[in-house]
């Protein structure tokens, strides 16, 4: 909030009201003009610094001081969202380690408030940081009285009450990022929030499904549907379920089985890098790598809507 004579004489109501001040100290915050000349000239990248150091050699109580150097960098149109983005996107990232420093420690406070988790809006870009990111997944295949295939059960992204981002409209097999949830057993979270994915399933099976899942190996997939250069690292699990198992199929929007003949994919209703995957997953124990590359390396793959440019 910018600050001014205004409001620090009449402060607002509520957490963000401002303390108040000695005369000196609004006379030099509430006009800019001695803080704007001795800023001027002084690179963008040190001139909150500059504030910072001339706010504290005032001695203002530091909730006005921080106001205070906001309006330096707001009176120079400098504090806006697009010169910040293009500051970080234009900077050489050897030049920006104050900068990921302030913004990693961001993400560590907000993971820890958010149980590990991150907000959606910044979803994408972090994978695309961290990559390759984690996930787990868990492929579950109907077979029925004689141990035949029916098909892998399928999950519709962007169903009802979904918050997933991208590949709405397709089915998908369930699976969560890896969080790191603070005071919580790291595998015992993430499986509890995979089981969560699976409403087809009759909870009170889950202890007999838990003990049929064995480990598939961990695939890599590209993710452009994210960020350009987004790769995801994914441990694969599976079990045979039967019907006994599941609550009805009939006439659930959200789930479908997924049949096809190993080797053969296409299926445009089906998330790309999940047909790889069920094409892996379909091998004969024994012909099936441990560990799968399925980028498409060489390849420069762009987000939807990014094409061409």
């Amino acid at each position: 909030m910018p600050t001014t004579k205004q409001n620090i004489e009449q402060p607002e109501r509520g957490p963000a009201r401002l303390p108040r001040v000695s005369g000196r100290a609004r006379k030099e915050i509430g006009s800019m003009r001695l803080m704007r000349h001795k800023v001027t000239g002084v690179p963008i990248r040190d001139r909150l610094a500059v504030a910072e150091a001339l706010f504290s050699a005032l001695k203002i109580h530091e909730d006005v001081r921080r106001a205070g150097v906001l309006e330096v960098l707001r009176g120079d149109h400098l504090l806006t969202p697009k010169n910040v983005a293009e500051y970080l996107r234009t900077t050489p990232l050897n030049d920006l380690g104050p900068e990921v420093a302030a913004l990693s420690g961001n993400v560590v406070r907000t993971k820890r408030a958010g149980k590990g988790r991150v907000p959606k809006e910044v979803f994408g870009p972090l994978t695309a940081i961290a990559s390759p990111y984690s996930c787990m997944e868990y492929v579950l295949q109907l077979v029925d009285a004689q141990g035949r295939s029916q098909g892998y059960l399928l999950k519709l992204r962007g169903g009802q009450g979904s918050t997933e981002q991208g590949w709405q409209g397709q089915f998908q097999i369930p699976g969560v990022t890896i969080v790191v949830p603070p005071n919580e057993d790291i595998v015992e979270s993430n499986s509890r929030r995979l089981r969560g994915e699976f409403d087809i399933v009759r909870p009170d099976r889950w202890p007999a499904i838990m003990q049929r899942l064995k480990p598939v190996g961990t695939e890599y997939h590209d993710e452009p549907e994210r960020e350009e250069g987004t790769v995801c690292k994914t441990d694969v699990y599976s079990a045979k379920v039967t019907t006994d198992d599941l609550l009805p199929l009939a006439g659930n929007q959200n789930w479908r089985l997924y049949k096809f003949e190993t080797g053969v994919g296409g299926d445009a209703q089906v998330v790309n890098h999940h047909q790889d995957t069920l094409n892996w997953v379909g091998k004969p124990d024994g012909t099936r790598p441990l560990i799968k590359d399925f980028r498409k390396i060489g390849e420069r793959r762009l987000r939807p809507g990014l094409e061409g440019k």
